[in-house]
């Protein structure tokens, strides 16, 4: 009774209120969940989007994520890169998504340090921080896929590093060789000189001095050990076939070091995550430069994601492989950019007419998107970033035709990217980050209630204990005063009811109704 008379003087104002995240409390004797009150009804500023009726609010929070499937038109795509991947075999409809942005990932770290971006103000992307980062969207991990001929590209290009590099290492070698020889040779003239004896021979010297850094290499396996030794030196793409883009949060665990410095790879600044569960440090799970794959269930997690953690990353619907294709020619083109890069220093820019176009594009990207359903308004307010990287890209690709990299990405380049952007980007982003996307925190712990009600309960077996779904929440709603709130807000739109004890049990239980499981 008490506590029923607390929530029904409760304010508006107290239920938009952010709970910091303290332990979990001690649950008390079970209650029956309050009737809704004026004071408790969801509002503008408890997070129901202006003019929302309590039908559209649960509608928007039981929305599900779902898998893409838009089509790109073939007109976006570079025509050199286009020729590229229907040699492959990525060219149909249906394979053209995930094989162009696989594509680009490997074209733009192909590239290399010495291609750098200028930065614009507001859009966050710095120097040799161009990288698109991929997540392959599937419901089924069993079968292939990731592209082999792509993989194939990519290990090309890996082998030719490391070939170079090998190469040097021994002219190093060589030239350590040749110091010592030196010495020698200078001992023995001064010996023949004292003795008179007949000098030695002239000493032939065709050793070269220097060395680069060590190659970009190519992950196969996300093997977190591959994984930090890969990063190590710097700018490369991870290709991870089978495994979760997951797995890669755990990279760098318990070493503040190596996260820091993984981060500063993929981000162009150190960031050092600490993991909520086990309190060690950690590699933040998204900014990886990396092709990699996430099922709709992992997908929950990119509620919690920051602006920096999904800047430069694009969601697509993965296909299996089929195998068969010739990467030849994606090999090819990405040894023609990587040429490119290592030739000059060069700083790229937007010319003009590229950033008016963007401008414009960026205005009509924000409309009727509230800027308070994050994770999606952020996504959408960071796709003027996306849109550069995609630019950069694609003028890569085209330059590389002549053999000519100018330093002004032009607006052919910047339409493409727009076009990339129209067709999938942002209707993937829809399908992906609205679903997890909240006004407010109550809206936020509701969505993921909902989420673990949906784990644990059915249409058809709608009852479970209140306290044993609190505990299993506590990682993501972490104080039980955010818990009861978000569940006044379900109760309030219907979507969870009281339930009384099955036979024979005592506690508090709910029910949740049928429109949280259609």
């Amino acid at each position: 009774m008490t506590e029923q008379k607390t929530t029904s003087a409760a304010t508006a104002d107290s239920l938009r209120h952010e709970f910091s995240a303290s332990p979990p409390q001690a649950i008390k004797a079970p209650r029956p969940l309050p009737r809704p009150s004026a004071a408790s009804a969801p509002s503008a500023k408890s997070g129901a989007l202006r003019g929302e009726t309590p039908d559209e609010i649960a509608a928007r929070l039981t929305a599900r994520i779902t898998l893409p499937a838009a089509k790109l038109d073939r007109k976006h795509v570079p025509a050199e890169l286009l020729d590229a991947l229907d040699r492959a075999g990525l060219g149909s409809n249906d394979a053209l998504p995930a094989g162009l942005f696989s594509a680009l990932a490997l074209m733009s770290a192909a590239a290399g340090p010495r291609v750098t971006v200028e930065p614009i103000d507001g859009l966050g992307l710095g120097p040799k921080n161009a990288a698109l980062r991929v997540c392959l969207l599937t419901e089924d991990r069993s079968v292939p896929l990731m592209s082999a001929t792509v993989m194939e590209a990519a290990y090309g290009l890996q082998n030719d590093l490391l070939d170079r590099y090998t190469a040097r290492v021994a002219i190093e070698r060589s030239a350590l060789a040749v110091t010592d020889r030196r010495k020698l040779h200078a001992l023995a003239t001064q010996a023949a000189l004292a003795l008179g004896n007949p000098m030695p021979p002239p000493l032939a010297d065709d050793a070269q001095d220097g060395i680069e850094a060590p190659p970009r290499l190519v992950v196969d396996d996300g093997a977190l050990r591959a994984l930090i030794d890969a990063s190590a030196g710097g700018t490369g793409v991870f290709l991870s076939d089978e495994r979760r883009m997951a797995n890669f949060a755990r990279a760098g665990c318990g070493d503040p070091v190596t996260a820091a410095a993984l981060n500063a790879t993929a981000l162009g600044h150190p960031l050092v995550g600490t993991d909520r569960k086990s309190g060690r440090v950690a590699l933040r799970r998204l900014p990886v430069s990396v092709v990699g794959v996430l099922t709709i269930a992992e997908c929950e997690g990119l509620q919690t994601a920051k602006a920096e953690e999904s800047l430069g990353t694009v969601f697509v619907r993965a296909r299996p492989h089929a195998g068969g294709g010739d990467g030849t020619a994606l090999l090819a083109l990405a040894r023609r950019i990587h040429e490119l890069g290592a030739a000059n220093d060069t700083k790229l820019r937007l010319h003009e007419p590229a950033m008016t176009a963007l401008v414009a594009a960026a205005d009509r990207w924000k409309i009727g998107v509230d800027p308070r359903l994050n994770p999606l308004a952020t996504y959408i307010d960071q796709l003027t970033d996306m849109a550069l990287r995609l630019a950069v890209a694609s003028h890569l690709v085209t330059s590389a035709l002549d053999m000519k990299l100018s330093a002004e990405i032009p607006v052919t380049a910047m339409r493409t990217a727009i076009g990339i952007i129209d067709d999938l980007v942002l209707p993937a982003s829809r399908h992906v980050l609205a679903p997890v996307s909240a006004a407010s925190t109550e809206e936020a712990d509701a969505i993921r209630i909902i989420a673990a009600l949906r784990r644990h309960t059915s249409a058809a077996d709608p009852i479970i204990e209140r306290r044993e779904l609190y505990r299993g929440l506590q990682n993501s709603v972490p104080s039980m005063p955010r818990f009861k709130a978000a569940a006044r807000l379900l109760h309030h739109l219907k979507l969870i009811t009281p339930a009384p004890p099955p036979d024979g049990r005592k506690g508090e239980y709910l029910a949740s109704e049928a429109p949280l499981h259609n």
